[in-house]
């Protein structure tokens, strides 16, 4: 197998891991569910639209967190795990990032 290749397919582990944890991808838990729906509902798209939503809600919340995070110079653009739980609990509270 040519090195190329390789260190292609090892990328790629890489980042399908990164997204299927908690920790890189804040939107894990509904990403998870609409999966789950897809699977329980025979593939029936028309049947998770309320999941579709949610997760694209989630992608779009935590994509402004990043986009603020970086205007305003703070690192990492995603927070970590439990830093995440207080912006969105504020957020939840006063509809402010």
């Amino acid at each position: 197998m040519d090195s190329n290749n390789q260190n292609s397919k090892e990328s790629m582990k890489k980042h399908n891991w990164q997204l299927n944890n908690l920790e890189n991808n804040p939107c894990f838990q509904e990403q998870n569910l609409s999966l789950k729906c897809i699977d329980d509902n025979n593939y029936d798209l028309d049947k998770c639209q309320l999941f579709f939503e949610n997760y694209k809600n989630c992608k779009k919340f935590w994509n402004e967190v990043r986009r603020n995070r970086r205007f305003n110079g703070l690192t990492p653009a995603l927070p970590p795990y439990a830093e995440r739980i207080k912006i969105k609990e504020k957020f939840l509270k006063t509809g402010e990032l």
